[in-house]
């Protein structure tokens, strides 16, 4: 649960959630569920003007996922692969949907027993994000973590 306050007055609300379950541990297969929903105070419409970023009224996804999880200390190689609905009411009443659908890779190796960095690339939209552009929102990421435990 969030509550996103924009610095032009704006207030998103949004609930994320996951479930998933293990099919196997050893390489891990998981197969789950996620999903977000949103609403915002003061979407963009007749009376008020875009500020340059997305802003519907109501937005709602939800995606089935299946993903593999492998380790082989001190390396971890995680994938995952998903298809997902949406749909969308922008502040003029126009109503949307699309298949925000995702795919990740990752890579992450132990530096110590506390501490480890992780790679990360993907996408996600329609065709998973492998188009050249187009009608529709679709993006591609890739970066780099380090986590530590206590």
């Amino acid at each position: 649960l969030a509550l996103l306050r924009f610095d032009d007055g704006n207030v998103r609300t949004r609930l994320t959630g996951r479930a998933d379950y293990a099919l196997r541990f050893s390489p891990k297969v998981v197969v789950g569920l996620e999903g977000q929903l949103f609403s915002s105070s003061d979407p963009t419409s007749d009376t008020r003007p875009g500020r340059g970023y997305w802003n519907p009224k109501r937005y709602n996804e939800a995606r089935a996922y299946i993903g593999l999880y492998h380790d082989f200390n001190p390396w971890e190689l995680q994938a995952r692969v998903g298809m997902g609905v949406s749909r969308e009411v922008d502040g003029f009443g126009n109503q949307s949907s699309g298949n925000p659908n995702v795919w990740e890779l990752s890579l992450g190796r132990d530096i110590t027993p506390t501490w480890r960095a992780r790679f990360y690339a993907g996408g996600s939209g329609s065709n998973f994000a492998a188009g050249s552009g187009g009608s529709g929102y679709w993006r591609r990421f890739a970066g780099a973590s380090i986590t530590g435990w206590l």
